[in-house]
C-alpha cells in the first residue's frame, strides 16, 4: 500500500536537523495549511491567552508574552515565508542572538529572516488542532513558561515536553 507523504513535515525535520548539526540550509517555504487565516491571534492550549507584544511595544527587543486575548494589532500575526510578523509593528517573531538555549524568551525584532526568526508549523499530536511552532536555529519549540496562565508570562523557547503550554490555536482576527 502506497501511503501519502507528508513533504512539510520532512522538510521541517531535515531542516532542524541539518540547523542543529550546524549545517547550511534553504530556508523553508511558509506553513501552508489551507484552514490558516491570513491574519490570525495565536492561542495558547493551556492557558487560553494570547501571544503578545508586550505593552504593544515598537522596540526591537519587546517582550513576546502571553496576555489574555483582547483583539488588539500587537496580539495579530501573519505568516511571510516562515516568519511570524506582527500585524502592529511588522516586526518578526525571534529568538535574540540566535540562542539555542532552553528557557530563551521571545522578542519582536526588525525582519532580517535569520535563522532564529524562522518557525516552523507541526501538529501538537492531539485530536484539538493545537499546533506546535519550533525555531530553526535552535529546534525548540516555542513555550508559555513554566505552564503560567498568568497574563505576562514570559514565551520562551524549550525542548519538547508534550505539554500543552507548548500547543497553540489559530484564531481568525
Amino acid at each position: 500500500m502506497i501511503r501519502a507523504i507528508d513533504t512539510r513535515r520532512i522538510a521541517s525535520a531535515a531542516a532542524v536537523l541539518a540547523a542543529t548539526a550546524g549545517l547550511a540550509v534553504a530556508a523553508p517555504a511558509a506553513p501552508a495549511r489551507a484552514d490558516t487565516p491570513s491574519v490570525f491571534q495565536l492561542v495558547n492550549a493551556a492557558s487560553g491567552k494570547c501571544l503578545d507584544v508586550s505593552g504593544g511595544s515598537t522596540a526591537d527587543g519587546a517582550a513576546v508574552i502571553q496576555w489574555s486575548c483582547h483583539g488588539g494589532a500587537n496580539q495579530k500575526w501573519t505568516w511571510d515565508r516562515g516568519l511570524l510578523v506582527n500585524v502592529l509593528t511588522g516586526k518578526c517573531l525571534d529568538i535574540p542572538g540566535g540562542s539555542t538555549a532552553w528557557g530563551t524568551q521571545a522578542v519582536q525584532w526588525t525582519c532580517h529572516g535569520g535563522d532564529n526568526q524562522w518557525w516552523f508549523e507541526e501538529s501538537d499530536g492531539t485530536n484539538d488542532s493545537a499546533r506546535r511552532f519550533p525555531n530553526l536555529n535552535s529546534g525548540l519549540l516555542l513555550d508559555v513558561s513554566g505552564a503560567s496562565t498568568a497574563d505576562g508570562a514570559a514565551v520562551i523557547q524549550w525542548a519538547r515536553t508534550g505539554g500543552t503550554n507548548q500547543g497553540w490555536h489559530y484564531v481568525a482576527s
